[in-house]
């Protein structure tokens, strides 16, 4: 049986890891550029990183991992990791939700290496979009007190 390191399933597991590492990070620049906040390298890389950690996992396992970066990212910037945090589960879930709809809508009509990189794309589009709804509305609220 191939490793991480080596063989035909260690190079697949790599390039689907490097994959989806540069759709998450692509994602998240494209959001962040189009967004009211200045841009954050903190968070383009973080979405980098947990985006490849994310691969093949589970929603909740994604989710653990999505939540930490958050957490993580939010730290390194000073910031309050509460509603960021709350932000990455709920689009964690989302985004696993929209994915699995694409793909399972996707696999009769294409082949299996573009079902998974839609799949990809649109989970994290909609991870992203869910996360920020999630967060402003938190955000918003917490100052309405």
């Amino acid at each position: 049986m191939a490793t991480l390191g080596g063989g035909v399933l260690g190079t697949t597991i790599k390039e689907s890891m490097m994959t989806n590492a540069a759709i998450g990070t692509a994602v998240n620049v494209s959001d962040q550029l189009n967004g009211p906040d200045p841009f954050s390298y903190v968070d383009a890389i973080m979405a980098d990183a947990t985006a490849a950690a994310t691969t093949g996992q589970s929603w909740k396992a994604s989710a653990a991992i999505n939540m930490g970066g958050a957490a993580i990212g939010s730290a390194v910037k000073g910031e309050d990791p509460t509603n960021a945090v709350i932000g990455a589960g709920f689009g964690s879930l989302g985004g696993s939700l929209a994915g699995k709809g694409t793909s399972l809508t996707l696999k009769p009509v294409v082949n299996e290496a573009t079902s998974e990189v839609s799949e990809a794309a649109i989970s994290s589009i909609a991870a992203e979009a869910v996360g920020d709804k999630v967060r402003d509305y938190l955000d918003h609220e917490g100052k309405k007190q």
